[in-house]
C-alpha cells in the first residue's frame, strides 16, 4: 500500500511539472473599458452660456455622493475605470481634491481610477522640476492607493499636452522617476518622436475621422512602430465644440444620430484588436463628448454602450 501511495504521489508530481506555466499577468488582465473623467465642475459651472447641455442631476465635483453615483452609473454599463484630468497636488487645487475623493469612492465600490497628468494649464507642471515633483508624488503616494488603476500589476499614468517638453527632457524625467519602468506611461497625440520615454499612446479626439476602424488600426500600428506596447483606441458619442470661440483648427460637429455615431466609433475601436478601450468622455460638456446622463440626451449613450461592452468583454 505504501509503495502504491508513493508511486501515485510521483505520478501527480510528474503531471504537475509537465503542465504549462500560467500565462503572464498581461495575458490575464482581460478586456477593460476606461472613461476620461473631469473633476473641475462647481455649482456655478452649469450656468455657463457656452454649455449646450448639462447633467441630468447637476453637481459639484467635490460632492462625494455625486462621485459615488457616477461610479455606479459607469459600472452599470461595464466601465472599469475613470481616467481623471489632474494637475497634481500643487496648492491643493480643485482637481487634486476631487481625485482624492474619486479614489476613495472607487475603493468603496470595487472601481478603479487613474490620473491623467494635465500639462495644459501654465500654472501647473510648467517646468521639468515641477513635473518631477508631481510624478514623484503620484508614483510614491497616490499610485499605492487600493483603487488606483493598474494593468499587469503596474500603475497606469496618462498624460495630456506632454509636448511641452522635448524627448531629452522626458527621458531625463523617466530616468529619475521610473528608470525600471514599473509604471505605464501613456502619451496623448500623434507626436510619436516622444515615444522612447513612454510606453504607449492614445488620441483624445478622433471625431474628425470618417472611418473609425481605419483610424484605430492606423494608430495601433504607428504605436507599435514607434516602440510602444500599450494602446487604447478612442470611442466618442459625438462632438460639438462650436460654442467655444477662438480655437485653432476646431473639429467639425459630429451629430450623435441617436447613438449610431457611438456604435460606429465603438465597433471601429474593437476592430483594432486592442484589449483596452478608452471612452472620451464621461463628462466633457464643453465639447459635448459626454456619455453621462444629461438633460438633452438622457441615458442614450449608456443604453447604447451597455450591450456593446457586455458582448466585447465576454469575448465577442
Amino acid at each position: 500500500m505504501q509503495k502504491r501511495s508513493l508511486l501515485l504521489s510521483l505520478l501527480i508530481l510528474m503531471l504537475l511539472s509537465a503542465a504549462p506555466l500560467a500565462s503572464p499577468a498581461v495575458a490575464q488582465e482581460g478586456r477593460q473599458v476606461y472613461a476620461f473623467y473631469f473633476g473641475w465642475y462647481t455649482g456655478e459651472t452649469w450656468g455657463d452660456g457656452r454649455l449646450q447641455d448639462q447633467p441630468a442631476a447637476p453637481y459639484d465635483s467635490r460632492d462625494a455622493g455625486a462621485i459615488g453615483r457616477q461610479i455606479g452609473e459607469a459600472q452599470s454599463v461595464g466601465i472599469d475605470a475613470f481616467l481623471m484630468s489632474w494637475f497634481g497636488p500643487k496648492n491643493d487645487n480643485l482637481t487634486h481634491q476631487v481625485f482624492n475623493l474619486l479614489l476613495d469612492q472607487a475603493a468603496a465600490r470595487g472601481f478603479r481610477a487613474g490620473a491623467v497628468v494635465d500639462m495644459q494649464d501654465p500654472g501647473y507642471n510648467a517646468t521639468v522640476d515641477e513635473t518631477i515633483q508631481t510624478l514623484s508624488y503620484l508614483v510614491n503616494d497616490r499610485a499605492n492607493h487600493p483603487a488606483y488603476l493598474r494593468y499587469a500589476g503596474k500603475p497606469v499614468i496618462y498624460f495630456w499636452n506632454q509636448g511641452r517638453f522635448s524627448l531629452a527632457q522626458w527621458q531625463s524625467i523617466r530616468q529619475q522617476i521610473d528608470p525600471n519602468r514599473q509604471t505605464i506611461w501613456v502619451m496623448e497625440g500623434t507626436a510619436t518622436n516622444l515615444m522612447p520615454a513612454f510606453d504607449g499612446l492614445y488620441l483624445f479626439n478622433t471625431a474628425w475621422s470618417n472611418n473609425p476602424a481605419a483610424t484605430a488600426a492606423q494608430w495601433a500600428r504607428r504605436n507599435t512602430q514607434a516602440g510602444g506596447w500599450f494602446y487604447t483606441p478612442t470611442v466618442l458619442p459625438g462632438w460639438d465644440e462650436s460654442a467655444l470661440s477662438g480655437r485653432t483648427n476646431p473639429t467639425s460637429r459630429r451629430d450623435r444620430a441617436n447613438g449610431q455615431f457611438l456604435t460606429n466609433s465603438w465597433n471601429g475601436a474593437v476592430s483594432s484588436g486592442a484589449s483596452i478601450i478608452l471612452i472620451v468622455s464621461w463628462n466633457e460638456y464643453f465639447e459635448n463628448s459626454h456619455i453621462e446622463p444629461s438633460s438633452a440626451y438622457g441615458t442614450q449613450s449608456l443604453d447604447t454602450l451597455r450591450p456593446l461592452i457586455a458582448a466585447w468583454e465576454s469575448g465577442g
